[in-house]
């Protein structure tokens, strides 16, 4: 099959978008399928180096970078603005391709933004997010910028139908969404054609461990403390300081706990502000942004999971620990808790006021038992196994031949 995959975010060896991206390309060329890969020249080097490694030169890369636009003052919009312009340059440059039996946008995973893509091939969008808001009783974590999550907020609970990429989203003839509130938008408010659910993350094999972790390994005593890892962007929605807080309120229960915070971002100054202040320096790592060899190398020493973010459409983060055997504490909303089994952690609720005091409580009921935690570990590597890139490519195909059938 020739499938023409457009992906602005495609970077072999990162996370996120770029690196799921990438995955995509390389889990269906991999599986046999011929792909014309359409993204952009910032990850060429990486990506043509992945490509040679891996021999697969049934990957054909075209190269196309968004054209210039002046810069707006506001940099999320300019973002936002630049991902437009791409997609519309995308449609006219696939023209001059060979046609396709099947096309599929994979990145950026956005309802509000879908691809401008008009072919006499099937086109295919996702999985896609964006249904999810933010709960605005917790508006303290989002440091000043609560503002812009309540116009996304307003613009995505009641103008969602005016967007005209939302639109162009629904009318792709099949869309895989990544949570059940993004479907059922899809389904009820956009009419879309044929929707199905399917994690926007997925982890390579190579990733996953080989051997359960050692029982007990969750287990803190008064001489080893439990270590919670974080890793993520530190932007307002991810609540790196809400992490932060909880852990203060779990250090008084767990001599010796220490938390590790994977990660960069333009709120970590307020971060490493609140650490101070809590007087926390002594038991909080940051490593700043590190390579992914090395966030699993952090991963390996984890004993829970921390994934504190107030909106997500899913978490490619907490899928990574899962596949090191580590249990999550999450909250109890969006993508994370459709896919992640309850097994797997503790998801805790956020319709609180006291939301570290929750959060902790959460994280506490992870390390404080050990044969509890032994078998959240091995349930959680048993979901990861399931969640691999191989799997994740298998369900796009069927939907492919169904489509072309």
């Amino acid at each position: 099959m020739r499938i023409l995959m457009t992906a602005f975010a495609c970077h072999p060896g990162q996370g996120s978008e770029p690196g799921n991206g990438w995955h995509w390309a390389r889990a269906l060329a991999e599986r046999g399928h011929l792909i014309d890969l359409v993204t952009r020249s910032e990850g060429r080097k990486a990506l043509l180096a992945e490509r040679g490694r891996l021999g697969l030169d049934n990957i054909r890369v075209h190269l196309l970078d968004a054209p210039a636009r002046w810069k707006p003052p506001h940099a999320e919009t300019g973002r936002l603005l630049g991902y437009e312009a791409w997609l519309r340059a995308c449609a006219r440059f696939v023209r001059d391709l060979p046609t396709p039996d099947v096309a599929h946008h994979t990145t950026w995973g956005s309802l509000h933004f879908g691809p401008h893509l008009r072919l006499e091939a099937p086109v295919v969008t996702g999985p896609v997010g964006g249904s999810q808001v933010a709960p605005a009783r917790h508006r303290q974590y989002f440091d000043g910028e609560w503002r812009d999550e309540w116009v996304r907020t307003r613009a995505t609970s009641s103008f969602l139908r005016l967007f005209p990429g939302a639109r162009r989203t629904a009318r792709c003839d099949h869309v895989f969404a990544t949570n059940k509130i993004t479907l059922g938008d899809l389904l009820h408010r956009l009419r879309a054609r044929s929707v199905s659910l399917l994690s926007a993350d997925g982890l390579a094999s190579e990733h996953l461990l080989r051997t359960p972790r050692e029982p007990g390994a969750g287990a803190w005593t008064p001489g080893r403390g439990p270590t919670f890892v974080w890793v993520g962007s530190m932007v307002p929605r991810k609540a790196a300081r809400l992490a932060v807080e909880a852990f203060a309120r779990v250090v008084p229960e767990c001599p010796g706990a220490r938390l590790v915070l994977v990660g960069d971002g333009r709120l970590l100054p307020r971060v490493r502000a609140r650490v101070e202040d809590l007087r926390l320096a002594d038991r909080v790592t940051f490593t700043g942004r590190v390579p992914w060899d090395r966030v699993r190398q952090y991963l390996d020493r984890a004993d829970c999971f921390v994934f504190s973010s107030l909106r997500d459409s899913g978490s490619a983060q907490v899928l990574e620990a899962a596949g090191r055997g580590v249990p999550t504490v999450a909250l109890d909303r969006d993508g994370v808790c459709d896919l992640m089994p309850r097994g797997a952690g503790v998801t805790v609720d956020d319709r609180t006021d006291d939301l570290p005091g929750s959060l902790a409580g959460g994280m506490l009921r992870v390390v404080e038992d050990r044969e509890r935690w032994s078998l959240m570990s091995a349930s959680a590597l048993h979901w990861a196994s399931g969640q691999t890139w191989p799997r994740q490519a298998a369900a796009a195909e069927a939907v492919y031949h169904r489509l072309l059938s």
